[in-house]
């Protein structure tokens, strides 16, 4: 539960995610059911990554302009479309744009795993079959790759938010093994999607006085959002609570828990 203080209107349950990690895309094995005895797999000609991209540019494309009756009947709606199903509607469609992308996806990841496996980072089952897909040279795919190479490029654009967020690809807290305030001024500084299919949340990111970097995650369908986001945006705000410390790769951070208190910084 949420409480605000100093507002007219009280905004009351705004859900929190619970505590997942905000970088799941790269930790969560159970999203695309990896664990299987017997893995199908699908022949594509066409690198899988193009393919992504070219159906989230579509997709965009389509977003901007749903009255474009031609974008969104090759012969399946644009939101249908699927590597494994759909190579032969996409391929057609493919762009420079999109393969110039794809290549940018492979050498972002190739080289993040390269670096996790040189530091003897443990990789999550998740990491583990992506790196043998970057490093697949043919045209026979398992399933499960043709779903982790769809969620690529929307992973891809989280990264280099998540980037932007930390001004940089390490951040350590300011006072690291400390007990974090319970009590911090936060200034807000983006809102991303980390585009989980088994999360329907938004993740709101601070930076508190020390210029530590702080989470807060609620849930994408709360009808309140739109009055917490015009506060966050325009005022600082104080939040009470006991913050959990967080380390994923090489950022550190806070995160509030599910029940907190906050109130307009004035």
């Amino acid at each position: 539960m949420v409480y605000c203080k100093n507002m007219a209107i009280s905004i009351i349950n705004l859900p929190q995610a619970n505590s997942l990690n905000p970088f799941s895309h790269t930790e969560f094995s159970t999203v695309f059911n990896l664990v299987k005895p017997e893995p199908s797999y699908i022949t594509i000609p066409e690198n899988p990554i193009v393919l992504a991209c070219t159906i989230k540019r579509l997709r965009q494309e389509y977003m901007q302009n749903p009255d474009d009756v031609v974008l969104n009947t090759i012969r399946k709606p644009v939101n249908l479309l699927m590597i494994g199903e759909d190579e032969n509607i996409i391929t057609p469609l493919i762009q420079d744009v999109d393969r110039v992308l794809a290549k940018q996806i492979h050498l972002h990841y190739s080289q993040k795993l390269t670096w996790m496996i040189l530091r003897g980072d443990k990789l999550s089952s998740f990491r583990q079959e992506l790196n043998k897909f970057l490093s697949n040279d043919s045209t026979i795919f398992t399933v499960e790759q043709c779903k982790i190479a769809y969620k690529l490029p929307y992973f891809y654009e989280y990264d280099l938010a998540m980037v932007e967020v930390f001004n940089g690809n390490h951040r350590s807290l300011t006072v690291p093994g400390g007990t974090p305030k319970t009590k911090k001024k936060l200034t807000y500084i983006n809102k991303l999607n980390s585009h989980m299919r088994d999360k329907h949340t938004f993740e709101y990111w601070f930076k508190d006085e020390e210029d530590n970097r702080v989470l807060i995650e609620l849930e994408s369908l709360n009808p309140l959002l739109v009055l917490w986001e015009n506060h966050i945006v325009n005022h600082d705000i104080v939040v009470n609570c006991a913050f959990n410390f967080k380390k994923k790769d090489q950022f550190e951070y806070y995160y509030t828990p599910r029940s907190f208190s906050w109130e307009m910084n004035s």
